[in-house]
Parts: C-alpha cells; structure tokens; sequence
C-alpha cells in the first residue's frame, strides 16, 4: 500500500548485489520505518568482461524497481533519494539501463 504523506521519507539504494527501499514517516520528532524491503538482484554478475551489463541483470533490477515504485507514488520527489553504486559507475552500458529505471521510478537517479 503506497504511503500518502508529506511527512513521508524514502531511500532507494541500487547496490551491486542487492537493491534495498526505506521507507520512514516523520511523526513529530522521530522516524517510523514505514516500509523496509531487500532484494537481491546480483547486478555486478551481470557485468561481463568488457564491463558491459547483461539484459538478464538489467531485467532483475527493473523488475525489482517496478515492485518497489509502487511504495514510491505519494512519496514528495523532494523527499526522495536514489543512488546507484559500483556496477553502475563501471557498466559501458550503464545509461541503458538508468533511462529505464528513472521511467519507472519517475525520479533521477544519483550514481
């Protein structure tokens, strides 16, 4: 169920192996994990050789993304933070998969 609240915080972190969503609300002067979800994606064992990503990495991340976007919707873009990691810095087809994912999220990614 999407959280709706301006006083609603979400982390995206697309980490080499796995990919993790934090997902907080600010209740006077704390923080309540709303939402924490983990998935292991394995996207650095899509890189081969020549640093490129495999279309099977790319799909796992996606479909994962898709899962956690939905958590993401009433989120404010302000309040929204997503980072990619290593295997992104290093895919030679990194933006490939990056399009992809901010369509899906609707927000940009850091890297």
């Amino acid at each position: 169920m999407p959280v709706s609240h301006q006083n609603s915080f979400a982390s995206l972190d697309l980490g080499s192996n796995s990919f993790h969503l934090l997902v907080v609300k600010q209740q006077q002067n704390t923080l309540e994990v709303v939402l924490r979800q983990g998935k292991k994606i394995q996207l650095a064992a899509g890189l081969d050789a020549n640093n490129s990503l495999s279309k099977e990495a790319q799909q796992r991340g996606l479909a994962c993304l898709k899962g956690f976007a939905q958590h993401l919707t009433n989120i404010p873009n302000e309040n929204l933070g997503i980072v990619a990691t290593s295997t992104l810095r290093k895919a030679v087809n990194a933006q490939e998969f990056l399009t992809q994912a901010e369509q899906i999220l609707n927000h940009k990614i850091k890297v």
